[in-house]
C-alpha cells in the first residue's frame, strides 16, 4: 500500500504544482488547495486503475510488458538529458516536440510494426528525439539570426573543464558493458 500511495501522492503533487498552480489558480486558498490536491489524487487513482486493467491485455510476461512500456520513454528521456548536457542551442519548444516525436515513433513501432523488437525502441526513440529537437533548434536559430539561443546567465565561479570527465564516464560505461558481457560469457 505504501508504494501505491507514494506514487499517487507524487503524481498529484506534480500535477498540483506544475499544472494547477500555473494554469488554473495561481493563488488558491488553503481550502481550494486541499480540494484540488484530493481531486488530483482521485484522478490519478482512476487513471492508474484503468491502466492496470489495460496492462493485462498487452500480452507477454509481466517483465516484458514493463520493459516495453519503459522502452517507449527511455530513449526520448535520455536524448533530452544528452541535449541538455552537450548542446547550448537547444530550445524548450524544440525539445518538447522532439520528445513527442520520439514517444510517438515508439508507439507506432509498438502498434503497427511489431517485427521491430522493443529492445530497439530505446535507440530509435533517442535518435528521433535528438535529431528532431536539435534540427528544430538549428532552424530556429537560423530563422532568427541568433547564434546563441540560451539566456545569458551569470557565469558560475567554478571553471571546471567537464569534457575529460564526460570522456571518462563514457569509457567507464563501455568497461561496465564489457565486464557484463565477459561474466555472461563465462557463465554459459
Amino acid at each position: 500500500m505504501s508504494s501505491l500511495d507514494s506514487a499517487l501522492n507524487s503524481l498529484s503533487a506534480v500535477s498540483y504544482h506544475d499544472l494547477y498552480l500555473r494554469y488554473f489558480n495561481p493563488a488558491p486558498s488553503l481550502r481550494e488547495s486541499l480540494m484540488a490536491a484530493k481531486m488530483l489524487t482521485v484522478f490519478w487513482g482512476i487513471v492508474c486503475t484503468g491502466f492496470a486493467f489495460l496492462a493485462g491485455t498487452l500480452g507477454g510476461t509481466v517483465i516484458e510488458t514493463i520493459n516495453r512500456i519503459g522502452s517507449t520513454f527511455y530513449g526520448p528521456i535520455a536524448a533530452t538529458f544528452t541535449l541538455g548536457i552537450l548542446t547550448r542551442a537547444t530550445t524548450n519548444t524544440s525539445v518538447k516536440i522532439g520528445i513527442l516525436s520520439g514517444v510517438l515513433t515508439n508507439l507506432v513501432l509498438w502498434t503497427f510494426i511489431p517485427q521491430i523488437s522493443w529492445l530497439w525502441w530505446n535507440p530509435i526513440g533517442f535518435g528521433m528525439t535528438f535529431g528532431i529537437a536539435y534540427s528544430l533548434s538549428l532552424l530556429q536559430s537560423m530563422a532568427t539570426d541568433q547564434h546563441q539561443m540560451t539566456v545569458d546567465l551569470p557565469h558560475s565561479p567554478s571553471q571546471v573543464n567537464w569534457k575529460p570527465r564526460y570522456v571518462f564516464l563514457g569509457f567507464y560505461f563501455v568497461l561496465i558493458i564489457l565486464i557484463s558481457y565477459g561474466i555472461s560469457f563465462l557463465a554459459t
